[in-house]
């Protein structure tokens, strides 16, 4: 009965290795396309982007991907009229954002919904009943109230440009056999 629970231990040890071997012959297959883009997330060549960095010389600003490898990102941006592209570590970049594009916006539709809460304002407002000056009053104050509305709700309907954070974090394959009281595990871990 012993020699059979040992067989059986050995089996069971060697289809862990056979596993291991299998998950680390496919940790290594990963392109290395892959494993460049994996540090600065999805971004690609042409991308807009909105980068930070903690170089002295410059903070917070937007340009296009040149290029992208494991460690640099090569941006063109333009400063004063002029075209300048740079090369950032990315062990100085503390921030990506990628554009998502500008909304189409909706000025029109807002400023038609302020126009009317500026109206309706303008009617709960007191005036006099009956008289010409309480006419008078309501028209002066719907038209300013309504034009104020619908200006403001252009304004707020404008297009804008959407942002989408890119996580930071580096590439990650590891393999872990962790010991434990009963048998073998397998722990694989990856994070791109």
């Amino acid at each position: 009965m012993a020699q059979f629970t040992a067989v059986a231990s050995a089996r069971s040890l060697l289809r862990g290795a056979k596993k291991l071997i299998m998950l680390a012959a496919l940790a290594s297959s990963v392109p290395a396309g892959a494993a460049a883009q994996s540090a600065f997330g999805s971004v690609s060549s042409g991308d807009r982007i909105r980068i930070s960095t903690a170089m002295p010389d410059s903070s917070t600003g937007t340009g296009r991907v040149v290029s992208v490898s494991e460690d640099t990102l090569v941006v063109r941006t333009n400063q004063n009229g002029r075209e300048i592209t740079r090369a950032f570590p990315r062990s100085q970049i503390t921030r990506l954002d990628v554009s998502m594009g500008a909304s189409r916006g909706r000025k029109s539709q807002y400023a038609g919904f302020g126009l009317l809460v500026g109206l309706g304002i303008a009617q709960l407002l007191p005036h006099e009943e009956g008289s010409l000056d309480g006419a008078a009053d309501f028209v002066a104050d719907a038209l300013l109230l309504s034009g104020l509305g619908a200006g403001i709700g252009a304004y707020l309907g404008r297009s804008h440009e959407g942002w989408r954070r890119v996580r930071l974090g580096a590439s990650r394959v590891s393999l872990n056999l962790p010991r434990s009281g009963q048998g073998v595990g397998l722990r694989a871990s990856m994070a791109f």
